[in-house]
C-alpha cells in the first residue's frame, strides 16, 4: 500500500505525518535529510506490524502550499528550459548541417552562431 507523508515546515522543524490506511503516524526532522529517514523508520515499523497494511518503501510526499507553490514555479520554469534547450539543440545541428551543405567552413559558422569551433565540430557530427 502506498503511504503518504505531508511535510509542513515550522519553527525550524519539518513537521511530518505519515497516513497509511486508516492510520496516521506524526514524526520530525531538523532538515528535509532527516525527515525523510524518520519517514522510512515509520515505514519500517509499520511493515513489522501485523494489524497494518504493509507499506510501500517509496511514500508519496506531499509539502504544505507554500513550500510547494515555490518549488513548482521554480521546477516548471527549469522543465521550460530544459525543453528550450533541447529545441535549441536540434535547431543549432540542423543549422550547422545545412551551413556545411552550402559550403561554410566551421570557423564561419561558429563566428555566425556565436559559438566555438569546436562546438561547431560537435554539431557537425551529431
Amino acid at each position: 500500500m502506498k503511504a503518504t507523508a505531508t511535510l509542513h515546515f515550522e519553527d525550524g522543524w519539518w513537521q511530518v505525518a505519515v497516513t497509511l490506511g486508516d492510520h496516521t503516524f506524526h514524526t520530525q526532522g531538523r532538515n528535509l535529510r532527516e525527515a525523510r529517514a524518520m519517514i522510512a523508520d515509520v515505514l519500517t515499523i509499520a511493515r513489522d506490524e501485523p494489524d497494518l497494511p504493509t507499506p510501500d518503501p517509496d511514500p508519496i510526499l506531499v509539502f504544505a502550499d507554500d513550500v510547494a507553490q515555490a518549488t513548482t514555479s521554480v521546477k516548471t520554469a527549469q522543465r521550460d528550459l530544459e525543453r528550450a534547450q533541447t529545441q535549441v539543440n536540434q535547431r543549432q545541428r540542423s543549422v550547422v548541417h545545412d551551413l556545411r551543405q552550402k559550403g561554410l567552413k566551421l570557423a564561419d559558422i561558429a563566428e555566425l552562431l556565436g559559438l566555438t569551433k569546436g562546438r561547431i565540430s560537435q554539431l557537425a557530427k551529431a
